[in-house]
């Protein structure tokens, strides 16, 4: 979740969500705009999917819903670091430095090998 410098009790809700569910994180800035605010999401995320819930724009707030077929990905020694770390440390050796680099250059089965590859303990799952 990415909290574009909100002036209500977003932080606060947001906060209370991650108690919850550990697959969640919360991100705060100061208000850049939502362009900044999904590119910043998008750096951080270790998720498949992302979904866009910007009410203002339009969109319905959707309903959570458990499934047993979904899990998160481990990332192993990189599990909870700085991710813009993490994908350099994977993507660098390959010419890729970012995670958007790396899927563009790659494809999105390339950053879990690639991260995989770079895990000094090589815990992290491909």
């Amino acid at each position: 979740m990415v909290d574009d410098g909100s002036t209500d009790s977003t932080e606060r809700i947001c906060k209370s969500l991650l108690a919850t569910d550990s697959r969640l994180s919360y991100h705060r800035q100061e208000n850049s705009g939502v362009s900044v605010a999904r590119n910043y999401g998008i750096e951080q995320t270790t998720a498949e999917r992302i979904l866009d819930a910007n009410e203002q724009a339009g969109h319905r707030r959707p309903a959570l819903v458990a499934d047993m077929h979904f899990r998160e990905q481990f990332y192993g020694y990189y599990e909870g670091q700085d991710m813009s770390m993490a994908w350099l440390a994977a993507g660098g050796p390959h010419g890729a430095q970012t995670y958007q680099a790396i899927v563009s250059q790659y494809g999105l089965a390339a950053t879990r090998d690639f991260l995989k590859e770079a895990d000094p303990f090589h815990d992290a799952e491909s």
